[in-house]
């Protein structure tokens, strides 16, 4: 539980950081009979602005991922069969990895400014994973 606690400190100061350079929030003070308020506010445009910005660089991404696949999918038919035998289980585990990867963008357009940080670094370790496998895949025919 003490785990758990610390983790959502450090998630919640991570999204306020990220917030806070980004332009996400703005803070105010305000004084009124020796009582002082914080208020905070959220740019939901700017946030906003930022997502969608992030969503088109990461589908743009995903594209070009999805033809090294079909290109690397074409070579492997031409592949003797040990190889061919190799590559079709790694081109397997690159499609479910570019599932994965689909998944994580689609949770992208959900996001809030809240989870974002946590959204955005699952995504992006799924695109790692993703280009990685490609990679490996890749390699074979070198």
């Amino acid at each position: 539980m003490k785990l758990l606690t610390i983790l959502v400190i450090v998630l919640v100061i991570g999204a306020a950081a990220v917030g806070v350079f980004r332009g996400w929030f703005s803070t105010e003070t305000r004084t009124q009979d020796e009582k002082t308020e914080l208020v905070v506010k959220i740019d939901r445009n700017q946030f906003n602005q930022d997502k969608e910005a992030y969503q088109s660089k990461a589908e743009a991404e995903l594209k070009e991922l999805d033809a090294r696949l079909q290109d690397l999918t074409a070579r492997a038919k031409d592949a003797n069969k040990e190889l061919q035998a190799v590559l079709d289980k790694e081109i397997e585990d690159v499609k479910s990895k570019k599932e994965a990867a689909r998944q994580k963008l689609d949770e992208i357009k959900d996001a809030t400014a809240e989870k974002w940080t946590d959204t955005k670094s699952r995504a992006d370790a799924a695109f790692d994973d993703l280009r990685k496998g490609l990679e490996n895949a890749a390699a074979r025919f070198k």
